[in-house]
């Protein structure tokens, strides 16, 4: 029974000062209908980190000093694939070619590591260490096996969630006791990380 005339309709109490007022819910009814944050920002998009797969069309020249040949205008490419132990390193396999279609051509495939230093950033440094052939184009000819090192630096634009592009300039070195080539290209990259 109510002691305020007229008595309060549901869902509301009679104060001490013989008023009706909305009851409040207990609290634990308040905390199950208390509004939740709205979610953070995604971390993972535009950030280098997670799966990594690129590929890469590069122009450049060459140099052996096997037999002296050397060639200015040399095309070739690139792929790595691995992914991210922490944001911003990424490691995995790789291989790059260049000189494809002319009288050397230079391979360097192995580990390779890509540091990004600001995860969410473009800059980007690395290299792939490995093994490396030394072939004619039509791969008539060949030197044997070799030690590879590619060291690159590029910068990279966003132009989506996880895609980037730009451009990457690499040393490709190939390094034997009786034959060494090198070769430096300048090329295009299209990056998923």
């Amino acid at each position: 029974m109510s002691a305020c005339n007229p008595a309060c309709p549901s869902g509301e109490e009679c104060t001490r000062d013989l008023r009706c007022e909305r009851r409040a819910p207990p609290a634990w009814q308040q905390a199950q209908y208390h509004e939740r944050p709205p979610p953070g920002p995604d971390l993972t998009i535009r950030r280098h980190d997670g799966f990594y797969f690129s590929l890469g069309a590069d122009g450049g020249f060459t140099h052996t000093h096997v037999d002296g040949a050397g060639a200015l205008g040399a095309a070739g490419f690139s792929f790595a694939i691995g992914g991210s132990p922490v944001p911003g390193l990424a490691v995995g396999y790789s291989g790059n070619w260049l000189g494809l279609g002319t009288l050397r051509a230079i391979n360097v495939s192995g580990f390779f590591v890509d540091v990004h230093p600001d995860p969410s950033g473009g800059f980007h440094v690395g290299t792939t260490a490995g093994w490396s052939v030394l072939f004619s184009s039509d791969f008539s000819d060949y030197v044997p096996v070799g030690w590879g090192l590619a060291p690159e630096v590029g910068y990279d634009f966003w132009v989506g969630e996880q895609w980037s592009f730009g451009l990457t300039g690499q040393v490709l070195m190939f390094l034997q006791p009786h034959a060494t080539a090198t070769g430096f290209s300048l090329g295009l990259r299209f990056l998923l990380h």
